[in-house]
């Protein structure tokens, strides 16, 4: 579990959504998702309903708007994924 407060929110999907650029290196790609699957423990074990709602739905904005941003480096990255399978 990854423990975080409310108020932290903004600064964690700054670091793990808006800052960081899709790699297509397997090892280094899942990164993000797992840092948002180990608040979501936090948030659902320890937190309250509300913590699990900010999380969720506040990853999800940031998740859209750095698609929108990033709309083609991430179609790149995504490409260059597949080829390596």
């Amino acid at each position: 579990m990854l423990v975080f407060a409310l108020d932290e929110l903004p600064v964690l999907f700054d670091v793990i959504i808006s800052t960081i650029k899709p790699v297509s290196t397997r090892k280094f790609r899942v990164i993000p998702a797992n840092v948002l699957f180990l608040c979501a423990r936090y948030a659902h074990h320890f937190g309250s309903d509300e913590m699990v709602d900010e999380l969720m739905f506040g990853a999800l904005e940031r998740i859209e708007a750095a698609v929108h941003v990033r709309r083609r480096p991430l179609l790149l990255s995504l490409s260059l994924s597949r080829r390596r399978h």
